[in-house]
């Protein structure tokens, strides 16, 4: 029959894991916002575009009257 883990090794082994997962959830809140300012940049360029393109076609149909 296998030993029991005592509460000391139960212990360490989840705060072994809490620093882990501490580590890696902070790396991936830096890559989220890395990818949150990519979006928001392109959003932007998508924004702009659509804003000329629009002032372009009311001036072309502002013309043909």
């Amino acid at each position: 029959m296998a030993a029991r883990p005592t509460v000391s090794s139960v212990h360490n082994q989840l705060h072994a894991h809490e620093v882990q997962c501490h580590e890696r959830w902070v790396t991936n809140f830096k890559h989220l916002e890395s990818l949150q300012k990519e979006v928001t940049f392109i959003r932007n360029w998508m924004l702009g575009g659509l804003g000329t393109l629009s002032l372009t076609m009311v001036g072309y149909i502002l013309s043909q009257i």
